[in-house]
């Protein structure tokens, strides 16, 4: 217990960007602070941009950083094990959960956390991909037997985790969630705002500008649609390393039909502002843009891959196309983009869905019967 009396438990994130792990991190914070727990949030130190600590801000959750925790890829070794082991203790946090943004746990820092005498260790694994080696796959194995549950959001990574040695009975299944939006502009007033053209069929896309998220595949996809009545833009939103690259791609296939945001401090206005939601990333653990874009009404299109085939409910909610393949991209956004009953239809499932389904509230209730389980 803490010393307010509410229930305690400290949240370790191994990632510091704005990525799905990040913000559902914040979002178990959010949910459980709600929930009357006392919650201690810590993301790693270090000397690149916090975004993480940005977003802390923008939805109120108190967070900190610091050295003895690390992000995923730094390397472990026994002087990490004693600075994660001492922060841990100066907590007095008898409840921890870990979250990792890939497929494995790390077993220097589930060993650090019991050394510091915590009574329960949940890890979170948050990525659907195959384990790359053998070592990761033992590693994890092993570090799972020091925790007393393991956190995964879908059956892919239940899995994946068996698969790999795993305990299934460790092994619990809780769906991603966010904060629901309390309010939804219109599709007109999310346009005017952004400055996107009322009369457009717009597909929109939000996430890290890197190869991945599959960028490439999607410009080259909606420059094969064709003609419609309406004009077809393209308007992405975010930042990354690749860029320029995507920005080249796009003018020479999409010419004045594609709009790069950069990152938008409220990405509501670009859902809002959008007919269809597109992103066929090369791997995902989730994809919680597609949720996002739900909660406004809007269908997504994505790639059948990791746990995007959860985050999109194939002809219910969404589209799911085979990765990497342009032209099965482009023939999905044809069929939606020539229909808009059907858009309309799997756009209001898919908010219900979401509603139901994703949302912050129900994620912190699964994971605080898992956090403070008797033992």
């Amino acid at each position: 217990m803490h010393k307010t009396g509410k229930p305690h438990v400290l949240l370790i994130s191994t990632a510091y960007g704005i990525g799905g792990t990040e913000r559902s991190v914040l979002s178990i914070a959010l949910g459980l602070q709600q929930l009357d727990v006392a919650v201690q949030t810590v993301f790693p130190q270090v000397d690149a941009e916090m975004g993480a600590l940005t977003l802390a801000r923008q939805l109120g959750v108190s967070v900190q950083s610091d050295r003895a925790v690390r992000d995923l890829s730094v390397r472990r070794d026994y002087r990490h094990l004693l600075a994660l082991r001492k922060f841990v203790r100066s907590t007095r946090a008898q409840v921890v959960n870990i979250h990792f943004g890939i497929n494995f746990i790390s077993i220097w820092d589930v060993l650090a956390i019991r050394l510091a005498g915590v009574k329960r260790c949940i890890a979170s694994v948050h990525h659907a991909i195959p384990f790359a080696n053998q070592s990761t796959q033992i590693m994890t194995r092993l570090a799972s037997c020091l925790c007393d549950r393991v956190v995964v959001t879908t059956p892919a990574m239940t899995q994946i985790l068996t698969d790999g040695g795993v305990a299934h009975q460790k092994i619990v299944e809780i769906p991603l969630g966010l904060k629901p939006p309390t309010q939804r502009p219109t599709q007109a007033e999310a346009r005017a705002m952004l400055g996107l053209p009322q009369e457009a069929l717009i597909i929109s896309s939000l996430g890290r500008l890197v190869p991945e998220k599959g960028f490439l595949d999607l410009i080259t996809g909606v420059a094969l649609v064709g003609n419609y009545p309406q004009p077809v833009h393209l308007v992405i939103g975010g930042d990354g390393p690749s860029r320029k690259i995507f920005e080249a791609l796009g003018r020479a296939c999409l010419h004045e039909r594609v709009r790069f945001l950069g990152r938008i401090p409220e990405p509501e206005l670009l859902y809002a502002a959008s007919d269809i939601f597109a992103l066929p990333s090369h791997e995902e653990g989730f994809g919680l843009v597609f949720i996002e874009a739900a909660f406004h009404g809007v269908p997504s299109v994505g790639a059948d891959v990791g746990g995007v085939r959860y985050a999109i409910a194939h002809n219910e909610t969404g589209l799911l196309v085979p990765v990497r393949t342009p032209s099965a991209l482009a023939s999905a956004l044809q069929r939606l983009l020539g229909d808009a009953a059907l858009r309309k239809q799997l756009g209001t499932a898919a908010q219900q869905r979401a509603l139901h389904q994703f949302s912050d509230l129900r994620m912190a209730e699964q994971y605080k019967q898992v956090l403070f389980a008797p033992t």
